[in-house]
């Protein structure tokens, strides 16, 4: 489904925070030109890129990280 740039999707899955873009500048900061997903640290820095975005890639790389 595509969501045009700066809409609210009816039904998000996602219970964060929701940042719109309508100016694009993120995607364009960030290169992303297609599907992707991005785990932003709080410094700042790319902790994490996908493209596409893949929920069972991201919960792998989180395994990784996190693992004791």
């Amino acid at each position: 489904m595509a969501i045009e740039a700066g809409s609210v999707p009816s039904s998000p899955k996602f219970h964060g925070h929701l940042i719109l873009d309508p100016e694009r500048s993120l995607h364009y900061r960030y290169g992303a030109e297609t599907e992707c997903m991005y785990l932003i640290r709080p410094d700042g820095y790319v902790g994490y890129r996908s493209e596409p975005a893949t929920a069972s890639a991201f919960h792998d790389y989180l395994g990784r990280i996190f693992s004791s």
